[in-house]
């Protein structure tokens, strides 16, 4: 009798193993939305893009995608505004461009094309020249051109805050270049602030100052 509650245990068991395998798609896209209600946001974003490469037509994933990556970047706001810049280590400021670099990847593969250039963008924070990210954006307007940016739809409060927060911190650079007589350094953030923003009179007037018409003659 003991023998066979054994062998029937052991054959219920193995009775429960199909099941998991026919649902092996949904626990992922689960446990996505387990790490982000966890606030694990890089977890969140990994596990959210595994289901996504098999199925990538998936308008739920996308969106929870979508989801965890402005989360993230909210978090990684937060993350500046406690330490300047000035104070990051080396291997900080990488963490940090590898950070945005993935997550203006995750972005493009879903079509957030705005969303993907201002992440990008981040990366130039960290480092002004990286090569890397002014090869991503290069990708990312091309593709954005390719498949007609027309169609995109974004969430535009999420794009502002994360605007304001990119030209608040190239406006503070600004102004410290130009306390400290950096003519090179107040351009670069200028033509930053340019690019997020082509009407800001203040880079403006820092380009024309940094090269004055017939060369400050």
């Amino acid at each position: 009798m003991k023998a066979n509650l054994i062998l029937l245990s052991w054959l219920c068991a193995g009775c429960a193993l199909p099941r998991q395998i026919h649902f092996s798609g949904s626990p992922s896209l689960e446990a996505a939305r387990g790490h982000l209600d966890d606030g694990e946001y890089y977890q969140a974003r990994k596990a959210a893009e595994r289901f996504l490469k098999d199925h990538p037509a998936d308008k739920d994933a996308s969106a929870l995608l979508q989801d965890i990556l402005i989360r993230e970047a909210a978090r990684r706001r937060e993350i500046l505004a406690t330490k300047p810049l000035e104070e990051w280590s080396r291997d900080e400021r990488d963490a940090e461009i590898e950070t945005w670099m993935e997550r203006a990847k995750s972005l493009l593969e879903i079509q957030e094309y705005e969303q993907a250039l201002l992440s990008a963008e981040h990366v130039f924070l960290y480092d002004p020249e990286n090569q890397r990210a002014s090869r991503l954006i290069d990708e990312i307007n091309h593709r954005a051109l390719r498949d007609g940016a027309r169609q995109i739809q974004m969430q535009r409060s999420s794009l502002e805050i994360e605007k304001r927060g990119l030209l608040e911190e190239y406006r503070r650079r600004l102004k410290a270049a130009r306390e400290a007589g950096r003519v090179g350094a107040a351009k670069m953030a200028a033509e930053r602030i340019l690019l997020l923003n082509p009407e800001d009179k203040e880079a403006l007037e820092a380009i024309e100052r940094a090269d004055p018409p017939g060369g400050g003659k």
